[in-house]
C-alpha cells in the first residue's frame, strides 16, 4: 500500500507542477474536481461497505452516489479537455490559448520532475496493464 501511495502523491506532483505551467485557474479547478470526485468515490465505498457506520456524513444517498459522481468527474474531465483545446465552457472563464501547451516528453518529464518522475512513469505503465495494455519491447 505504501508503494502505491507514493506512487499517486509523486505522481500528483508532477500534475500539479505541469498546471501550473498552463496557470489557468478555470483548468486547475476542473483537473482538481476529477481527482477530488476520485478520492470521494473511493472513500465513500470503503467507509459504507460496513452497514453500520452512520450515512449522515454524506448528502447524496448511497445507491446515487457512484453514478452522481461519475457523471460529476465525467463532465470535470470534459470540461477540462475543451479548455485544453481552447473553447470556451459555459461558467468557466479563459479556456487556455491554443499553442501554449507546455512541451512535455519523458525526458524533460524527467529533468523537472527528477523526484517523481519515476513515479508518474511507473503509475502510467501499472495503468496500462491494468487496462490489459502491455508496452511493446523496441
Amino acid at each position: 500500500p505504501l508503494l502505491n501511495k507514493k506512487l499517486i502523491e509523486n505522481s500528483l506532483n508532477v500534475i500539479y507542477g505541469i498546471l501550473q505551467e498552463y496557470a489557468s485557474r478555470p483548468l486547475t479547478g476542473e483537473i482538481s474536481a476529477f481527482l477530488n470526485l476520485c478520492v470521494y468515490r473511493v472513500f465513500r465505498l470503503l467507509y459504507s461497505a460496513n452497514p453500520k457506520n452512520p450515512q449522515g456524513l454524506f448528502s447524496v444517498p448511497f445507491r446515487l452516489f457512484n453514478g452522481r459522481s461519475n457523471a460529476a468527474q465525467e463532465i470535470a474531465i470534459s470540461n477540462a479537455a475543451c479548455l485544453l483545446s481552447g473553447d470556451r465552457v459555459e461558467g468557466l472563464e479563459h479556456p487556455v490559448e491554443k499553442g501554449t501547451a507546455p512541451s512535455l516528453s519523458p525526458d524533460k518529464i524527467t529533468k523537472e520532475y527528477p523526484l517523481f518522475s519515476t513515479s508518474l512513469f511507473n503509475l502510467i505503465q501499472n495503468s496500462e496493464s491494468r487496462m490489459g495494455i502491455r508496452k511493446k519491447p523496441k
